[in-house]
């Protein structure tokens, strides 16, 4: 059934329409496409901290009850389809200062950028609709995971700074190599030409053992604390790969869901 039926102008734009859902009979009411009620709603798995995998809760709700080639539509004129964010640990009420004896630590874990999914508002509308509302994981694991993330994110600060000055100092480094061999004394380097070969290596050496310090820090960090996947592979890139990678994340405010919602 098509969202153009006789129902049109009464069915809600709150959910996605028919054709998303594998049992729309099931989870929502046909004609006017509102969530049923007194339902019992999915408890979304936790690890041993008490914290909900914000991948997990997605492929989860998405593998429940949608179809999976479903292109989950968006404008970002539209407020019914644009995407927002979901904060997965909710209500704001719950994490705020009067609600834990002014402890500010609750409200500051649930707006990390980690645990805060930007997706079309369907998808969260739907997550809202028919997933438990999440425990509030313990007060000590909410700080440890807080301080972890700045920890984190300070050592990709740094890996981005180091690797910046590395690349640079690679760059002056070869093209002084190549102003080098391409003068025709070539075999009769004068001692300025020398000296200023021995500070290009030196630069090089003194930014390229803070790059490699900074990897090895981020790779020494807690896995599930970090920002970037596959972190434990940094080694592998060239420091201007690092940089992308790296800085991609560290400028999201949340992970970004909406292109794994589109059809492929």
């Amino acid at each position: 059934m098509s969202e153009r039926d006789s129902n049109e102008n009464i069915r809600s734009p709150a959910l996605p329409p028919l054709e998303a859902w594998k049992r729309p009979d099931k989870w929502i009411n046909v004609r006017t496409g509102k969530a049923k009620p007194f339902r019992s709603k999915f408890v979304l798995p936790t690890d041993d901290r008490g914290f909900l995998n914000p991948d997990q809760v997605v492929d989860y709700v998405d593998d429940m009850l949608f179809w999976k080639d479903y292109d989950w539509p968006f404008s970002r004129n539209d407020p019914q389809t644009a995407p927002d964010d979901h904060h997965f640990y909710h209500t704001e009420a719950d994490y705020s200062l009067s609600r834990n004896n002014g402890n500010p630590i609750p409200s500051l874990f649930r707006e990390l950028p980690t645990v805060v999914g930007r997706m079309p508002r369907q998808f969260h509308n739907a997550i809202h609709d028919f997933t438990a509302k999440p425990e509030m994981p313990d007060m000590d694991a909410m700080e440890e995971y807080y301080n972890s993330y700045h920890l984190a994110h300070q050592a990709f600060k740094n890996l981005i700074v180091s690797a910046t000055m590395t690349t640079q100092a690679s760059r002056m480094f070869t093209e002084h190599q190549l102003a080098v061999s391409n003068r025709d004394d070539v075999l009769l380097i004068d001692a300025d030409d020398i000296v200023a070969q021995e500070m290009m290596k030196d630069f090089f050496s003194k930014h390229f053992a803070e790059y490699s310090r900074s990897v090895d820090l981020v790779m020494s960090l807690p896995q599930r604390s970090l920002i970037v996947p596959d972190s434990e592979k940094l080694h592998q890139y060239k420091p201007h790969v690092v940089i992308k990678k790296v800085g991609k994340y560290m400028l999201q405010k949340s992970i970004n869901y909406t292109p794994i919602l589109r059809a492929a």
